[in-house]
């Protein structure tokens, strides 16, 4: 559960400096990898050390596991960002 939370803390940062897509990828390498060890061993630290790899792709994957949604349409959106409307003369040619 700690693993988790703190690659969840460490995404942001992640995403800066490796971009959307790597971030992911780690989050799922880290989920899937270590599942293989996990299962041939029976000793506590292995299990304990591929728990919370596993625990930290699960907190990746599920911090940026979706690409962020749009902005709602009535937020307030700063005024350089709206689109411009043309008049009927500048679309008739």
């Amino acid at each position: 559960m700690a693993a988790t939370v703190l690659a969840q803390l460490c995404v942001r940062t992640a995403l800066r400096k490796i971009g959307w897509t790597r971030t992911l990828g780690l989050g799922a390498l880290l989920l899937g990898l270590p599942a293989l060890p996990q299962a041939l061993s029976d000793h506590l630290l292995p299990v304990l050390l591929t728990t919370a790899l596993r625990g930290a792709g699960f907190g990746i994957v599920t911090a940026r596991g979706l690409p962020p949604p749009p902005p709602h349409p009535r937020s307030r959106t700063p005024r350089h960002c709206l689109p411009v409307r043309r008049t009927h003369s500048e679309t008739q040619p």
